[in-house]
């Protein structure tokens, strides 16, 4: 960014209807630049007055930018301050972890209930209400021993069939 006295500033509308200045501005090596135009504002836009920036050529137009000011935006929030954001992408990536296990574990889960069902109404089938008891049992037990199956299952320990 470099320093330039502005000699001269003429206030304009363009036809967006937004306020811009038209400048001549002097650079520290004595260059003098006509007809600069700016959209910015500040106390600094005086003639007489140094301004610090970077003068742009676009087509046959000079821009003007002032040099950014910092802490102009002021005081940091204490979500920033704290991590809070890095905070928020990991306690919502736990969150995302933690439902896909959960997923994984209902789906065995419910996997399994179906799979005991099946197999205790193919092999034991029910005659009479006394039957219900042991058919629940049954039912469980087998529910459990899939369950069971997935839990300790690891595709390492298992060759493909085909």
């Amino acid at each position: 960014m470099a320093k330039y006295q502005i000699e001269w500033l003429e206030e304009k509308t363009a036809k967006t209807g937004n306020k811009y200045f038209t400048m001549q501005l002097k650079s520290e090596s004595g260059e003098i630049l006509d007809k600069v135009s700016t959209f910015d504002k500040g106390e600094e836009f005086q003639s007489g007055r140094s301004v610090e920036g970077e003068v742009t050529k676009n087509g046959n137009f000079l821009n003007f930018r002032k040099a950014p000011t910092p802490g102009v935006m002021g005081e940091r929030p204490a979500w920033i301050k704290g991590g809070g954001i890095a905070q928020a992408q990991a306690r919502k990536e736990e969150m995302i972890y933690k439902a896909q296990d959960r997923k994984e574990e209902s789906i065995a889960y419910f996997n399994a209930i179906n799979a005991s069902i099946a197999l205790v109404k193919g092999v034991w089938p029910m005659e009479t209400e006394e039957d219900l008891e042991t058919y629940r049992k049954n039912i469980v037990y087998w529910r459990d021993w899939f369950y069971d199956q997935w839990s300790n299952f690891k595709p390492e320990d298992h060759s493909q069939p085909f």
